[in-house]
């Protein structure tokens, strides 16, 4: 056939052509799997009790391996016996587009901070919905030691599509999916930064209580303490990008 006679040759760049096809493919889905993501807006039935712990340390092993060597990623566990309501699915993208926003924040190089804190009350705003937060959840940071956000950028992180990255380094959706993930499975986020100085994302999650441990652990300090003679236990590990 007249395909087949061109063929030999053209095949490279067929070739090309096709893989160029399949890679845009690829991204339309990926992009269009965020915005569904990002436009459902009603709570999640399928949330469980999960331990986050072993899950992040997972996805941080993961990503350490593929950041560049001279970002340091630590993972600072704290959070003792208690457990979250999420679906570990969940979990496991909020860390990657948060590390991966940090990642770009460093500009090649510095320090990516996940930790995961015991229950506590949190008071505040959610930078997210705007709606003042008075309640108990499980905390997770995660904090970079990057440029900062700007003030003026502050509001606008979590809108669909916006992005400060210069046109191919981003589609805007990262943190926005980050908002409908954590607003779906009826927790919240609090964004500080300071410009030159890092961003921090906390967010919080609704509490389950493990069958061993049914009472929460309260934090009243930035130091978080036990009550009622319960013990904690803590670890601190850092990954050097080796799985």
């Amino acid at each position: 056939s007249r395909a087949q006679a061109l063929l030999p040759g053209h095949e490279a760049r067929l070739s090309e052509y096709l893989s160029a096809v399949m890679t845009a493919g690829e991204r339309a889905r990926e992009l269009v799997v965020k915005m569904l993501e990002f436009s459902r807006n009603a709570p999640r039935e399928d949330l469980r009790p999960v331990n986050p712990a072993p899950l992040s340390d997972e996805v941080c092993r993961i990503m350490a391996a593929i950041i560049p060597s001279s970002i340091q990623l630590r993972v600072d566990n704290a959070l003792g016996a208690a457990i979250a309501l999420m679906a570990p699915s969940d979990l496991h993208q909020l860390l990657v587009n948060l590390i991966v926003n940090a990642r770009d924040a460093l500009a090649g190089h510095g320090l990516i901070t996940v930790s995961l804190l015991p229950v506590q009350r949190v008071q505040g705003v959610c930078s997210g919905c705007h709606s003042r937060i008075d309640a108990s959840y499980l905390v997770l940071d995660v904090a970079d030691d990057g440029e900062g956000i700007d003030p003026s950028v502050l509001p606008r992180i979590f809108d669909p599509f916006f992005t400060t990255k210069s046109a191919g380094k981003g589609t805007g959706l990262g943190l926005s999916v980050v908002h409908g993930i954590v607003h779906r499975g009826r927790g919240h986020i609090i964004v500080t930064s300071t410009p030159g100085a890092g961003t921090r994302f906390r967010l919080l999650f609704p509490p389950a209580f493990a069958p061993e441990a049914p009472a929460l652990v309260e934090v009243t300090s930035s130091t978080p303490a036990p009550r009622g003679g319960g013990r904690r236990t803590a670890r601190k590990f850092v990954f050097d990008g080796t799985v």
